[in-house]
């Protein structure tokens, strides 16, 4: 009973990681539309706000 040894280390790092990554995997399905969204409104709006790309004059 209180003679347990304790964890591996890695086996505590596995299970800090899996704690860590299920929740993204599970909640990033439902709001990859809005992440795409938002990225290519970001996008269009930067394209928007530079002016056109001119072509240096060389001076000869």
């Amino acid at each position: 009973m209180g003679t347990e040894a304790p964890a591996p280390v890695q086996a505590i790092q596995m299970a800090v990681l899996v704690v860590a990554i299920v929740p993204i995997l599970l909640v990033y399905p439902f709001l990859q539309r809005y992440f795409t969204k938002g990225v290519l409104t970001g996008a269009i709006k930067a394209s928007r706000a530079r002016p056109p790309h001119d072509s240096p004059k060389e001076d000869t």
